[in-house]
């Protein structure tokens, strides 16, 4: 029997950091898998509210750097699993962390990442990991 543990692979997709503006995580190269999970994670800052909010963006390219990065579509509801990226990500004071959770079923190309854009004036903690899964071969490494 095969645990959960054997059939991801995590990786830091956003390194934990300050973001005011437009901000790009991490390439993450899906070769060898079926699925990618974000997990988005905004860290409580509370000076922010709900004017200030990140919009997410799924990108993937051919290029190991994302020089030719474009946005998986969100009108493709086949490729999507779980909250819709087009969906604002909310500082909210008031509230804990919040945490977006965005499924991606891989595509044709290789490599993927997030682009994240600052709506507010607020510096925002934010941080990202991806979770590969569905792999080829398994147990993962």
């Amino acid at each position: 029997m095969q645990e959960q543990a054997d059939n991801i692979k995590a990786k830091v997709a956003l390194s934990y950091g300050q973001l005011a503006a437009t901000g790009s995580g991490i390439t993450i190269d899906t070769q060898g898998y079926g699925k990618i999970t974000f997990l988005v994670h905004l860290h409580t800052v509370t000076t922010a509210d709900a004017s200030n909010y990140f919009a997410v963006t799924v990108q993937e390219g051919d290029a190991s750097n994302l020089s030719d990065g474009a946005a998986v579509s969100s009108a493709s509801p086949s490729r999507y699993v779980g909250e819709d990226p087009s969906d604002r990500l909310v500082n909210d004071a008031a509230a804990d962390d919040t945490i977006m959770r965005i499924g991606v079923r891989v595509g044709v190309k290789r490599y993927m990442g997030l682009v994240l854009t600052m709506t507010g004036t607020a510096d925002i903690l934010v941080s990202a990991i991806a979770v590969l899964g569905g792999p080829r071969h398994a147990p993962v490494a």
